[in-house]
């Protein structure tokens, strides 16, 4: 395996995974937000 493709496929792994989990930081503020704002039991 060529050593560019291999860097590709990285790079495509790495920009998948940042998108995920932006999308998984999003939830994870909103959740600790929502448990922020209400009151404590």
């Amino acid at each position: 395996m060529p050593k560019y493709m291999s860097y590709a496929c990285l790079f495509n792994f790495l920009k998948l995974n940042i998108q995920t989990n932006s999308r998984t930081l999003g939830l994870l503020v909103s959740v600790t937000s929502l448990i922020r704002l209400s009151p404590k039991s």
